[in-house]
C-alpha cells in the first residue's frame, strides 16, 4: 500500500465518521508571529480548543504539512526528518475517548490491515495532580488489547498542554508498532524499560499515533479542574505509519523517498546501502529537498532571518552533501527537488504551482553555495592537513565565514565528518571583534539617515529575481574615511550584501552622469 493510499484512506474513513475535512494549513503560521513554522496538526485548531473561536462543525480531520527545525542537524541518521505529514482527527466538545480509541483501532487493524498483535499502547500512569487514565485503559481492553500490552507512562511522556501557563490539557494515549522481539533488547513483559516508550524500547517499537484527551483546565496556580467541554486531538505520522504498513524498519525505506533516491542514483551513480557515509548524504538530500520544496511552495524565500534562514540553511546543507559527497551539480540538485512535485503534487497542488520557483531557487542558491565552498575549500583543507590533534582554530573558521563566505555550520559539518571539533571559544572571540567593527561601520549609515532629516531610507532586495535592474538612488553620501568612496542606497537592489555566510556581489551602477563600481 502506497503512502498516498494511506493518506486518502484516513481522510475517507473520518469523512464517513462525519468529520469535516480541512485543508492543510500553510507551513508559515497565519497571524502568529511567535511561531516560526507549523509543527503539528493541531496548530490551526488551537483557537477552537482555547475557546477563542467557534468551529463550523464539532468534528474535523486533516492531513497537515509540518516542519521541525530542531531536527535539521540530526537529519542524516535513519530516523530524523524535518518535513513530515501529520494525519489528525479532532473533536471540539463532541466525542471523547471511547470513539477516538475505537476509530483509531478500526482504522489501523481493518483499513490498513495491521495485525492487532503488532500494536502496543501507552496511557498516562497518574500522579499527585491527576489520576491514572483508567478510562482509556478500559476502552483499549474493550477493543481487544491485552492488559499486559498497555503501559502506564509519566506526565513527561503521556500528557499534553497547556499551551502556556494555563488552559486546556490532558492525558495522552499512544499507539506503537512492534517490529518483533528479534529487534528488542529485552522482554517488555518482564521489564517495562524495554516496552513502548521505555528507555530501551526504541529498537523494537515505533510510535505511530498519539491520542490527546483534553479533559482538564490548568489554572494559573497549577491546579487542574475538569473542562466543561472535553476535546480530542490526535496525530498519526504518515511516514511512520507507512513504514509499518510497508513492513520496513525506517521511514527512508518507504515509497515517499524512493523517487528522490532513484534520481540521485541516476545523477551520481550512488545507491542506498553502499556505505554509511553515502547513505547519510542520500538521506540529507532526500529529506532537505522535500522540506525546501514545501517551504518554497508556501512562499518562503532564502534570507538571513527566521524561516528564511531555515530555508537557506537547508539548501546549503543539502548542496554540501550533493556536491562534495555525491558529485552532483546545483542543476541536478534542483531536479531532485522536482521529484517532490511529481510525487506529491497531486495532493498538494501548491507544489505544482511553484515548480518553476522551486527549481530556480534551489539551483541558484545551491550554485552560490558551491562557489563559496570552492573559494574556501583550499584554506579549510590546508588547515585540516596541518592539524595535529586538538580543535580546528576558531579564528580560521571565522576567516572562512567572513572572508570566503563559508557558513560556520558548514565548517562544523565538514569537521564532524573528519572527527574534528571546532574551537568554539576562538570563533566567538573573532565574531565579537567583528561585531565591534560592525558597530563602527553603521555610523556611516547613520550619517546617510541624518543627511535625509532622520528619515530611515529603505531598499528592497531583488537579487533572486533580477541581476540587472533600472532603479533610482534614494540616498548618497561621501565617505569621510575613504576619499573616492560613497555610501549608496537604491530603491531596488540586486546586489547581495555580505551576510549569513555568503560573499557579497560585485558589479556596476551606471547612470547618464557616470559609473560607480560596487
Amino acid at each position: 500500500m502506497k503512502s498516498s493510499d494511506i493518506r486518502q484512506r484516513f481522510l475517507d474513513f473520518f469523512t464517513e465518521q462525519d468529520h469535516r475535512l480541512y485543508p492543510s494549513a500553510s507551513l508559515v503560521p497565519h497571524d502568529d508571529p511567535t511561531v516560526l513554522l507549523t509543527t503539528g496538526g493541531v496548530q490551526q485548531f488551537i483557537p477552537y480548543f482555547l475557546g477563542q473561536d467557534r468551529p463550523v462543525t464539532p468534528r474535523a480531520a486533516s492531513a497537515q504539512k509540518c516542519f521541525r527545525t530542531v531536527d535539521i542537524e540530526n537529519v542524516g541518521d535513519r530516523h530524523h526528518l524535518t518535513f513530515f505529514e501529520m494525519m489528525g482527527n479532532f473533536s471540539f466538545g463532541d466525542y471523547f475517548k471511547k470513539e477516538a480509541i475505537e476509530w483509531a483501532w478500526e482504522f489501523l487493524t481493518e483499513e490498513l490491515a495491521i495485525p492487532p498483535e503488532r500494536l502496543w499502547i501507552t496511557i498516562f500512569e497518574g500522579d499527585e495532580d491527576a489520576p491514572e487514565d483508567v478510562e482509556a485503559k478500559n476502552f483499549w481492553m474493550g477493543v481487544g488489547v491485552p492488559e499486559e500490552k498497555i503501559f502506564g507512562l509519566p506526565k513527561s511522556e503521556n500528557w499534553w498542554g497547556p499551551p502556556g501557563d494555563s488552559g486546556p490539557c490532558g492525558p495522552c494515549s499512544e499507539i506503537y508498532y512492534d517490529y518483533g522481539e528479534e529487534f528488542g533488547l529485552g522482554d517488555p513483559l518482564l521489564d517495562p524499560r524495554y516496552g513502548p516508550g521505555g528507555d530501551e524500547g526504541d529498537p523494537r517499537f515505533l510510535e505511530i499515533w498519539n491520542l490527546v484527551f483534553n479533559q482538564y483546565e490548568q489554572r494559573k496556580d497549577g491546579t487542574l479542574v475538569p473542562l466543561a467541554k472535553t476535546g480530542v486531538d490526535t496525530g498519526m505520522g504518515l511516514e511512520r505509519t507507512t513504514a509499518a504498513v510497508q513492513g520496513v524498519r525506517y521511514v527512508y525505506d518507504t515509497d515517499l523517498y524512493a523517487p528522490a533516491f532513484e534520481k540521485i542514483r541516476e545523477f551520481s551513480g550512488v545507491s542506498v546501502g553502499e556505505s554509511e557515509a553515502t547513505d547519510r548524504a542520500l538521506r540529507i538530500v532526500a529529506d532537505h529537498t522535500r522540506g525546501t520544496a514545501f517551504l518554497i511552495a508556501d512562499g518562503v524565500r532564502p534570507g538571513n532571518q527566521r524561516r528564511e534562514y531555515v530555508l537557506r540553511r537547508m539548501i546549503r546543507r543539502c548542496a554540501l552533501q550533493a556536491y562534495s559527497r555525491l558529485g552532483m551539480s546545483p542543476g541536478q540538485l534542483a531536479t531532485v527537488s522536482e521529484t517532490v512535485v511529481d510525487y506529491m503534487g497531486d495532493f498538494y497542488g501548491e507544489l505544482r504551482e511553484a515548480r518553476e520557483d522551486i527549481r530556480r531557487i534551489v539551483s541558484e542558491e545551491a550554485a552560490r553555495f558551491v562557489e563559496v565552498f570552492e573559494s574556501g575549500k583550499e584554506l579549510l583543507e590546508s588547515e585540516l592537513s596541518r592539524l595535529a590533534g586538538g580543535n580546528f582554530p576558531g579564528d580560521v573558521a571565522f576567516t572562512l565565514h567572513d572572508t570566503y563566505g563559508l557558513p560556520v555550520e558548514v565548517t562544523r559539518e565538514v569537521l564532524a565528518e573528519r572527527g574534528v571539533s571546532l574551537d568554539e571559544a576562538g570563533y566567538e572571540a573573532a565574531m565579537d571583534a567583528q561585531r565591534s567593527r560592525g558597530r563602527e561601520a553603521t555610523r556611516g549609515y547613520d550619517r546617510v539617515v541624518a543627511a535625509f532629516g532622520g528619515q530611515d531610507v529603505k531598499s528592497r532586495f531583488v537579487g533572486y529575481e533580477r541581476e540587472q535592474i533600472e532603479t533610482r538612488i534614494v540616498a548618497l553620501e561621501d565617505s569621510p574615511e575613504a576619499p573616492g568612496e560613497v555610501s549608496v542606497v537604491l530603491a531596488e537592489n540586486p546586489f547581495y550584501a555580505t551576510g549569513g555566510g555568503q560573499v557579497a556581489d560585485e558589479g556596476w551602477i551606471t547612470s547618464e552622469d557616470g559609473q560607480l563600481e560596487v
